[in-house]
């Protein structure tokens, strides 16, 4: 969906109030004491902006015809052999050094690209920093998931 305006935003928060106070959503004359318009013109220039950025719908000759338009989060089905990024923190690469020499390899830095990211498998992230993931733990690293490639 296309970004909101922070007044947008507003009219759109005063949408769901009303909505979830009184069970259903608000005239333009009610829209517009909401949001402060003195004019149900107003607040119905707000309700055509949110509709085209597909906040809302409505329905024409209703008064009460506006809903909200479900935003379902996109999922991204990621498979323990896909590529991730990441990007280690000081406790991160503390780790990875324990982690080299309990398996008596020497320790290589990790290749970073541009922006500081190493490239690994989920499944070698997991395996390699999982017992230092834990609730309170210091962060060891971010992880990303490059989008374009998936």
């Amino acid at each position: 969906m296309i970004e909101l305006t922070p007044r947008q935003s507003e009219v759109l928060e005063a949408i769901k109030v009303h909505i979830e106070r009184v069970g259903f959503p608000p005239t333009l004359v009610e829209l517009a004491g909401l949001i402060g318009c003195s004019s149900q013109n107003a607040a119905a220039e707000h309700v055509k902006a949110l509709k085209k950025k597909g906040y809302i719908t409505t329905a024409s000759g209703v008064a009460r015809g506006i809903s909200l338009t479900e935003v379902k989060p996109k999922l991204m089905p990621i498979g323990l052999n896909d590529q991730v990024k990441i990007k280690l923190f000081e406790p991160g690469i503390e780790h990875l050094k324990r982690h080299y020499q309990d398996l008596n390899i020497p320790y290589e830095e990790p290749k970073l690209d541009v922006d500081g990211y190493a490239t690994m498998t989920l499944w070698n992230v997991m395996s390699t920093f999982g017992e230092v993931l834990y609730n309170g733990a210091p962060h060891a690293f971010e992880l990303a998931i490059d989008l374009e490639a998936k």
